[in-house]
């Protein structure tokens, strides 16, 4: 373990125990289940994985279809084990959608800062 991964901790709300654990079979899913085997090369952070990267400069329509995709699967599969791993997936497309969007998000207000106090690059 890395030592920022060694600082991240979830933070517990009472009575929140439950979704705490939810968001954690996500995280393990995409870590060293499905995801990381499908999508990630050795030691890639998660930002900079596929899911992510098809996401930058777009609507996020992509997201939306795999979210859609799968959530359309889970009213189909038989077995509870396989809803419940579509499910976790819908949670991580989700969450790389809200990466990629924080990130343009602070990218204008980084830009707006600069524009504002005079640090235009286009500027003479």
């Amino acid at each position: 373990m890395d030592k920022e991964s060694e600082k991240r901790v979830l933070t517990a709300y009472s009575g929140y125990n439950e979704l705490q654990d939810i968001f954690q079979l996500a995280l393990r899913r995409a870590a060293v289940g499905k995801g990381a085997i499908r999508h990630a090369e050795e030691n890639q952070p998660f930002e900079r994985q596929q899911i992510c990267d098809d996401l930058r400069g777009t609507d996020k329509s992509a997201a939306i279809f795999q979210i859609r995709k799968k959530a359309r699967e889970v009213l189909r599969i038989p077995k509870k084990i396989d809803k419940i791993n579509e499910l976790l997936d819908i949670m991580v497309y989700a969450a790389a959608a809200v990466i990629v969007l924080e990130e343009e998000m602070t990218k204008i207000d980084s830009r707006r800062k600069e524009v504002q106090n005079g640090k235009d690059s286009n500027s003479l």
